[in-house]
């Protein structure tokens, strides 16, 4: 656009334009910039798996303040003790750990567990694992339970299946199984469900 003088004058877009352009996106959840969405088939978000307490630390009978348990990180004993050979069974251990539970095959201690400070596992190849990646070690044997935890049928998860729309977070194997005795006990729902069309349930709500 040229002025008198032939000078090349800058466009202003009026003030009532940018009024209504504003008013509109208000009005219109899809023009605002942070609610768009990425196209089908492209996430925006990643994918967290959690990483439970009971990879890196123990329960004591020690309690905080709100009468819970407090946890010990490994650590806090396996940095001050020397290596010991493992035990080929958990009825072998006297001093740490007394009391486990064992029902996992005919393994031994020393399948999953490498000997040697810090604590770590290892995979069947000998290569070593940290703790929190025990997900890895139990992919080795339990082949279809991992390959329906991969497309999310396993394992169940938080936050959004659509990750165009934010982030997910997986469980651990660990969250739901023990793996000195891995077998799902199972359990009862907190609450009970509710349905519109039966009588409300007694007692307290």
């Amino acid at each position: 656009m040229h002025g008198a003088t032939g000078r090349a004058v800058p466009f202003r877009t009026p003030a009532w334009i940018w009024l209504v352009a504003w008013l509109g996106a208000g009005c219109n959840p899809s023009l605002q910039p942070d609610r768009l969405q990425a196209p089908a088939g492209e996430p925006r978000f990643g994918v967290t798996i959690r990483t439970p307490e009971k990879l890196t630390s123990i329960e004591s009978a020690a309690r905080d303040g709100s009468a819970q348990n407090l946890r010990v990180a490994c650590v806090t004993c396996h940095s001050l003790r020397e290596s010991r050979p493992l035990p080929a069974r958990t009825s072998e251990l006297n001093e740490f750990h007394v009391g486990i539970v064992f029902a996992h095959g005919e393994l031994q201690c020393a399948s999953c567990h490498a000997e040697g400070q810090p604590p770590r596992l290892h995979r069947a190849d000998g290569r070593a694992l940290e703790l929190r990646d025990a997900l890895e070690l139990c992919a080795q044997c339990h082949g279809p339970q991992w390959r329906d935890y991969q497309h999310g049928a396993h394992g169940g998860m938080r936050g959004y299946w659509d990750r165009s729309r934010g982030p997910r977070e997986r469980n651990h194997c660990v969250d739901c199984h023990d793996p000195h005795s891995p077998k799902f006990v199972g359990g009862q729902p907190v609450l009970p469900p509710r349905d519109r069309f039966l009588p409300a349930p007694e007692g307290p709500h």
